[in-house]
């Protein structure tokens, strides 16, 4: 769990301190620290961990993933739903971004891509009545 939480601190501080220095990192070098935070993601999806407590670092990934404008974090919102683990937080995360993803589907002009968790990475909360 203490490892978990880490990666959660690491998304919360290390990443925003590497975006104040993107203008020194080439596209390779932020791909690659794209992938370091990849080999994390083990740490977050296999803890034991309560869902109590995966709402709270669900909340923290969040507020980091909307910080994140150079999306070191890519790698954590691809895989939101399997960091959820309970249904109940995936539907309630799917719920919260149902607006914005309806509005990105409708004007692809005006919107590269959702910031947070994607659509497919909460399949398990698909069969909901919208």
């Amino acid at each position: 769990m203490a490892a978990a939480e880490g990666v959660i601190a690491l998304a919360e501080r290390i990443w925003a301190r590497l975006r104040a220095y993107r203008h020194l990192f080439r596209s390779f070098e932020r791909g690659r620290a794209a992938d370091q935070g990849a080999t994390l993601l083990p740490i977050l999806i296999e803890a034991p961990a309560d869902e109590p407590t995966r709402a709270a670092w669900l909340e923290r990934l969040r507020k980091a993933i909307l910080d994140d404008d150079v999306d070191y974090l890519a790698p954590m919102s691809d895989h939101f739903g399997e960091i959820a683990a309970f249904l109940a937080l995936q539907n309630a995360h799917a719920d919260r971004d149902l607006d914005l993803l309806r509005a990105a589907w409708a004007d692809h002009a005006g919107f590269s891509h959702a910031p947070t968790c994607h659509p497919h990475t909460l399949l398990p909360a698909r069969g909901r009545a919208s």
